[in-house]
């Protein structure tokens, strides 16, 4: 399996090292060091410590570490079974198996290597992108750059009560501007606040149907009705939410984006690009001997 190398890619593979990681560990004959932390599960010669199930349940919420730690305990329990007979066996003593572990070995510490080194690039700001190489990319490959669906850019007011949503079209149907919008939306419905921040930060850019998540198939049905500067009607969605919108702007599939619209997108493939560049120099340092 090819390595993913950017600092997504290599991110993406966290969650599933640190089991797999410890197995390799013991293949490869090197000595555990003696626990301080009371185990929360042992078999044989393995023991899952609360620090392992603590990395893989950080940065969650309650609720999800209890399911994910849950999962995490009972695959680790699968896993260690099976690792613990095989020891026994003498698996670990195959040459097939002592080789498949070594590159495994090499691979695993290949990405640690090479997240670091992202990690202190970004910090660095060795992987900025400037306007002026955003323009360059755009007058070089911008024809490449189209809408490969129907997207939107949608103005929604959230509102708690039907009169306020009422109000809320009519500031909608005045053109004010988005910072203003928004003043009045928390002003008027203080109820609704984080739901009018999140339809105020997707305002901001181009988004597909889906990207939008909009409530119900009515709202979709409307959306596609409307032509850009129309306004639609107050729409009850339940007995205490009401929603407004205003479409913006809408681009068809196959439009040629212009340069304010293929932004973003040519920001992200210049930092990849600048990241894949980087690891290339890094694998490039030492090289290989006959």
């Amino acid at each position: 399996m090819p390595i993913s190398w950017t600092l997504d890619g290599v991110k993406a593979a966290s969650e599933r090292r640190w089991l797999w990681l410890a197995a390799l560990l013991f293949l490869c004959g090197c000595a555990r060091p003696e626990p301080k932390e009371t185990p929360i599960l042992t078999i044989g010669n393995s023991s899952l410590l609360p620090s392992e199930l603590a990395r893989a349940t950080r940065a969650l919420s309650p609720k999800d570490s209890a399911t994910v730690a849950a999962l995490f305990i009972e695959d680790w329990r699968r896993a260690t079974s099976l690792y613990e007979q095989a020891i026994a066996e003498g698996e670990d003593q195959d040459e097939e198996t002592r080789i498949i572990v070594e590159k495994s070995r090499r691979r695993i510490i290949a990405e640690r290597f090479v997240e670091r080194k992202l990690r202190e690039a970004l910090t660095q700001g060795k992987f900025l992108v400037d306007s002026a190489e955003v323009e360059a990319y755009y007058e070089k490959l911008g024809s490449t750059l189209l809408f490969s669906a129907p997207t939107f850019k949608l103005t929604r007011l959230y509102a708690a009560n039907a009169d306020t949503a009422l109000r809320f079209r009519q500031f909608l149907t005045m053109k004010l501007s988005l910072d203003s919008l928004f003043a009045l939306a928390l002003a008027r419905s203080p109820e609704t606040a984080e739901l009018n921040q999140r339809a105020f930060e997707s305002a901001m850019t181009l988004k597909t149907l889906p990207e939008l998540h909009l409530e119900s198939e009515n709202l979709r049905a409307i959306l596609e009705r409307m032509k850009p500067n129309d306004v639609s009607p107050a729409m009850k969605l339940s007995d205490s939410l009401f929603v407004v919108m205003r479409l913006e702007e809408i681009a068809l599939p196959n439009q040629p984006k212009t340069l304010a619209q293929a932004y973003p997108e040519i920001v992200a493939r210049l930092n990849a690009m600048k990241q894949k560049r980087f690891i290339d120099s890094l694998a490039s340092l030492l090289k290989p001997s006959f």
